[in-house]
């Protein structure tokens, strides 16, 4: 029953991501290098990539509980980097808000343009950002970046309309 309260509040909820990593931010590194295409809009699960313990692919994000909480690692890891990949479908072209925050530097693109980036290094909370974005109708593809320093490791990510309410008409396609 929570877990689908939780979907009708607009959150990209945990069972919607695929995720890939760790790599490499030693010196905080990792924001500025494209360990992937970061302009991607489909992702290839077959592919191989060279991560910062050895070899890693995109794998289905789990976590125990769906609450919007995407935790990416624990407080023992850090100086690392992951990817996250959804896609959510619109009946029509629209304009949407991204509710985002990364703990710690993040990025956020849509169908493989960079709408958001920030580098601070705080700890992550809901709806820190407002992000104004369109959605094309049909699939849309969410691609983030969180770059890891020390402590936590997360994110949120909310798509709702300027008032923050979310749509009944969005699918989030959960992988």
């Amino acid at each position: 029953m929570a877990d689908e309260h939780v979907k009708k509040t607009g959150f990209v909820t945990e069972d919607a991501w695929m995720v890939l990593g760790p790599f490499d931010n030693a010196d905080g590194i990792g924001y500025d290098t494209a360990y992937i295409p970061e302009d991607i809009t489909e992702i290839d699960l077959s592919v191989i990539y060279d991560g910062v313990d050895g070899p890693v692919r995109w794998k289905k994000f789990t976590d125990a509980e769906l609450d919007g909480y995407i935790h990416l690692g624990e407080q023992h890891v850090d100086w690392q980097v992951c990817y996250a990949f959804a896609t959510v479908t619109s009946p029509d072209e629209r304009e949407v808000q991204f509710r985002f925050d990364s703990d710690d530097q993040g990025k956020v693109r849509l169908n493989g343009e960079e709408v958001f980036s920030h580098t601070k290094t705080f700890k992550s909370i809901v709806d820190r950002y407002t992000i104004p974005v369109k959605l094309k109708p049909g699939k849309n593809c969410i691609l983030v970046k969180v770059c890891n320093e020390q402590g936590g490791w997360s994110f949120y990510f909310r798509i709702t309309d300027e008032d923050g309410q979310p749509f009944d008409d969005l699918i989030i396609n959960r992988q």
